[in-house]
C-alpha cells in the first residue's frame, strides 16, 4: 500500500499480531479496533512509512502493545485538541532522514 499526497491512514480492523510490510507514504496508523493488537516497529519500517520530515501518528486502544525500535528516542509529550495524550519520538538514519512519531499514550 502506497499513500499519495496528503494525509494517509491505514486502519487495522482485526485485532492480533500486526506486521507492517509493504506500506509506504503512510502518515497515520490506527489500531483502535476494540481488541488487543501487538506491533513492533523498527527504524527501517518507520523510515519507509513516511517521507523525510513527516510525522507518523499511531493511535491505539488501551490493550494494544506498540513497541518502537531502540534507535527511536522519546522527546516529550503533548495533548491534542481532543484531549488525547501522545508520546513524541524521533528517529534519524545515517543519511539524515528524520521521522517523528506521535504514539498515543497507553
Amino acid at each position: 500500500i502506497q499513500g499519495g499526497a496528503g494525509q494517509d491512514t491505514v486502519r487495522f480492523t482485526d485485532p492480533g499480531s500486526v506486521v507492517l510490510t509493504g506500506l509506504s507514504g503512510i502518515e497515520d496508523l490506527d489500531f483502535r479496533n476494540g481488541g488487543s493488537d501487538t506491533v513492533s516497529i523498527d527504524g527501517a519500517t518507520l523510515l519507509s512509512l513516511a517521507p523525510a520530515g513527516d510525522i507518523i501518528t499511531i493511535n491505539r486502544d488501551a490493550g494494544d502493545s506498540v513497541s518502537l525500535s531502540n534507535s527511536v528516542d522519546q522527546n516529550s509529550q503533548f495533548t491534542d485538541t481532543a484531549g488525547i495524550v501522545y508520546d513524541v519520538y524521533t528517529m534519524q538514519d545515517d543519511q539524515q532522514h528524520q521521522v517523528t512519531v506521535h504514539l498515543q499514550h497507553a
